[in-house]
């Protein structure tokens, strides 16, 4: 029977460690992390707290020396050297990925719960050309919308920490491909003029998958693409 780990795990094909977790008001973290979110409210805290004990548990067990894992300016976690990573939380779960940038130059994930897009939302994050991929599905245990709203996330969240680039939902197509009943991949392009190199881009790959209360993104970037 397949486990969230191993769920969590197969949506990257290179070399990483995962760790999901319940969010929960439990466990310890480093004082300067609680700092964070000291104002905010306990839910948030408790979303906090459980993705950075994940965090601090992929980083472990690739070898990373304990330290505090922090934000920049932007809200982004902040990675030891030579390590990259990312965290993603829902209600109920939170999941972190890292990897050695050897291996791995970027990674991004997003978790969201397997419940329906709001339709005002979907003219905001759907593009045309997208429209294809929800007109050839007919399965009705998941909404193919938020699939593409949970791959763009996961895209972006590759992106973001090498170009500091913002950008909105329907600026990046993605490519959807539906590789079995529940998981598929995809790649991505930027529609808009910027200066993101454009092998960049296209050496983000991306995979998916839905269960019946979650649905997943995982992106990677190799170290083969590299910013000058």
């Amino acid at each position: 029977m397949s486990t969230p780990k191993s769920k969590l795990q197969k949506l990257f094909t290179l070399p990483v460690c995962t760790a999901i977790n319940e969010v929960q008001a439990v466990g310890s973290i480093f004082p300067e992390e609680k700092k964070i979110v000291s104002q905010a409210v306990s839910k948030r805290r408790n979303e906090f707290f459980s993705g950075r004990l994940a965090a601090h548990k992929v980083l472990q067990e690739l070898g990373a020396t304990p330290q505090p894992l922090l934000n920049d300016y932007n809200g982004i976690p902040i990675w030891p050297e030579r390590f990259t990573g990312s965290i993603s939380h829902c209600d109920q779960w939170c999941g972190a990925v890292a990897a050695k940038t050897d291996i791995v130059k970027s990674l991004g994930l997003d978790v969201e719960p397997n419940t329906p897009l709001p339709d005002e939302l979907g003219s905001m994050i759907i593009s045309p050309q997208e429209m294809p991929f929800l007109s050839q599905t007919t399965l009705t245990m998941v909404d193919w919308k938020k699939i593409i709203f949970c791959a763009k996330e996961a895209f972006y969240k590759c992106l973001f920490p090498l170009t500091g680039c913002f950008l909105e939902f329907r600026e990046v197509e993605l490519l959807m491909i539906q590789t079995t009943e529940t998981t598929g991949i995809f790649t991505g392009k930027i529609v808009r003029e910027n200066n993101i190199p454009l092998d960049l881009i296209n050496e983000i790959q991306g995979r998916w998958y839905f269960d019946r209360t979650l649905v997943w993104a995982g992106a990677t970037l190799s170290p083969t693409c590299l910013i000058n």
